[in-house]
């Protein structure tokens, strides 16, 4: 079912993240929220996985220049 194929592509993705070890459970909660509101919009698993990384990138930056101020 498409529930299925979500979940599936959701876990690929998350799975992907935290096997960097680079991210805690905030960061991967943020980024599989950010990646399903993409697949709602893009509906391509590549495209959605690119458009998730930028805004994590985004966010990470961000978070960084706050640190730094």
């Amino acid at each position: 079912s498409e529930n299925d194929s979500r979940r599936s592509a959701l876990y690929r993705y998350v799975t992907n993240l935290s096997d960097t070890g680079e991210y805690g459970f905030d960061l991967l909660q943020m980024a599989a929220v950010v990646y399903l509101k993409k697949l709602d919009e893009l509906h391509d698993a590549r495209g959605v996985s690119l458009a998730a990384d930028r805004s994590l990138a985004e966010w990470l930056e961000a978070r960084s220049a706050q640190l730094e101020a």
